[in-house]
């Protein structure tokens, strides 16, 4: 009994449990565990994720949010050279500039809702093409692969160029982005406001910068409105409304040079620009001239002669000084040529030498020398190559100043002829009187208006066939609204898997140490309960 007692007393069984080995890791044990917590588990990390959720609402409900208004559309001109249809600078900022912004402003009175300052800032246009993207998403997931030459990688940034250079790059989208503080425009007025700003860049580009009419000066009819010399004496008004006929045709021969000019043709009377140039001719040779000629001769239709004379001699110097500038012109062009061309003749004059040189016996040895003026040579060949182009256009300049010499001979020869025959002396008696010829330089004024009209007529047909549209743009789709937050679903969404991923072995790790103090504590009672045990 006593051998017992000591076996099994307190301190025995202590020094046994401390001599016991420490707990091991047992796969099946921990399989054991998580079963038993699998309820536990799931019902913690559920109600972490629907915490989460109810989190993740609350913050993009009430974080700050914005209204996107988006109007796609279409240019119905080549944009990407930053040109209008006629050659005129066009930038894409153009569309909101301040002028279209404050009448749409003014218009929609969006000043009951914000001020024209914040509005002007929430109008911005983007470029939208989805030709250009998809290839560029192309070759973005080319140029990635890591293992491209460099070669390769060159060849396929040059492939990228050349095929974004195909692209017409025409497609844009115009948007209005209000914050939600304070009183937001409706969306209805928000459309409304978008297609407003397009439709007033369109009106004020074509009514106003012209922009679909060739960069040509039209004459007006108000040309030919009759100054007071014209009304006074018959001569002077002659010879300014033949002077005003030859302008316009003039006129009507730089619009002939435009693409399609020849085929234009008026909506009534089918009229085209030749057979308007072929009436001013007509006006000029068989009603004008004639009419100038019995005027001369007729006594008493000029009152004074003297007057008459002093007007026709300052119209001869006017047109010897116009004439005198443009040979003086031409003969700077010319000798502009000859100062480029003297290089060249020195250059052959030194070129027999050469030859002589170079004409030996075919016994002897020609060693190639690479002498200075060779060089020198080479190197002004290069030169001169370059500067084809320079010459060629002084070449053009040239000839056209020579062609701009020849109206103003036949002005000087007319002025003259007119001169003389003023001053020779009034044939006899003629039925003429001041009336008829003041109701025949009437009518031709009113003929030449005539013409100046249609030519007018003309010339807008010829720009609408350049740019058939008027608005100069196309909707592509209809109008949308979306609403954008600060916090974006997508970002909530990551961090909600994020605390997921987090929470699974978070949730198993506290339901280990709450089974481990479990298992002490049991093992703690059990002590206790065999200490009592022991008598």
């Amino acid at each position: 009994m006593q051998t017992d007692y000591i076996e099994h007393s307190p301190h025995h069984l202590d020094r046994e449990m401390g001599l016991e080995p420490g707990p091991t890791v047992s796969v099946s044990h921990f399989t054991h565990v998580i079963q038993r917590y699998r309820r536990p588990i799931v019902l913690a990390i559920a109600s972490i994720m629907l915490g989460y959720l109810i989190l993740a609402v609350a913050m993009y409900l009430f974080s700050p949010s914005e209204r996107l208004t988006s109007q796609p559309f279409r240019l119905d001109f080549d944009a990407g050279r930053g040109e209008y249809p006629n050659k005129s600078k066009f930038n894409i900022a153009d569309i909101i500039n301040g002028p279209v912004l404050t009448r749409v402003w003014q218009d929609n009175h969006l000043s009951e809702y914000l001020p024209f300052g914040e509005f002007s800032r929430s109008v911005f246009v983007l470029e939208s093409n989805r030709d250009f993207e998809l290839l560029e998403a192309e070759y973005r997931s080319k140029l990635a692969d890591p293992k491209l030459s460099p070669i390769d990688r060159d060849r396929l940034q040059k492939e990228f160029e050349l095929k974004t250079e195909s692209i017409a790059k025409s497609e844009y989208s115009v948007h209005f982005n209000q914050p939600h503080r304070g009183r937001s425009v409706p969306e209805p007025i928000a459309r409304k406001v978008l297609l407003d700003v397009l439709n007033d860049w369109a009106d004020f580009a074509v009514n106003h910068q012209r922009v679909i009419a060739y960069q040509v000066s039209v004459l007006s009819p108000q040309t030919l409105v009759p100054s007071a010399i014209e009304q006074k004496d018959p001569v002077a008004a002659i010879e300014v409304l033949r002077a005003k006929t030859t302008r316009v045709i003039n006129n009507i021969k730089r619009i002939e040079k435009l693409p399609g000019a020849t085929l234009a043709r008026t909506t009534s009377d089918r009229l085209s620009l030749e057979e308007v140039r072929f009436r001013l001719d007509e006006i000029l040779r068989f009603r004008l001239e004639p009419l100038m000629a019995v005027v001369l001769r007729s006594p008493g239709l000029v009152a004074d002669r003297t007057a008459t004379t002093r007007f026709l001699e300052s119209q001869l110097a006017y047109d010897k000084r116009q004439l005198d500038a443009v040979q003086r012109n031409a003969d700077t062009v010319r000798e502009s040529i000859l100062l480029y061309e003297q290089p060249a003749a020195k250059e052959n004059a030194t070129q027999p030498s050469t030859k002589s040189e170079s004409a030996k016996g075919p016994g002897e040895n020609l060693m190639p020398q690479l002498s200075d003026s060779f060089l020198d040579r080479l190197v002004s060949l290069t030169g001169r190559s370059g500067d084809a182009k320079y010459r060629q256009d002084l070449a053009d300049q040239y000839r056209i100043t020579l062609g701009e010499t020849v109206p103003l001979q036949q002005a000087v020869a007319y002025d003259t002829q007119v001169l003389d025959q003023l001053r020779q002396p009034p044939a006899g008696a003629s039925s003429v009187n001041a009336a008829s010829i003041q109701a025949q330089v009437n009518d031709t004024r009113t003929e030449v208006g005539q013409a100046i009209v249609k030519m007018n007529e003309l010339f807008q047909i010829i720009s609408r066939n350049m740019t058939p549209s008027t608005q100069l743009f196309t909707l592509t789709e209809p109008a949308s609204t979306r609403t954008m937050h600060s916090v974006s679903v997508q970002r909530l969404f990551l961090y909600g898997v994020l605390l997921f991923l987090l929470a699974i072995p978070g949730v198993v790790v506290v339901c280990l140490i709450h089974n481990r103090v479990r298992e002490e504590e049991t093992a703690d009672e059990y002590l206790r309960q065999e200490r009592a045990a022991i008598p």
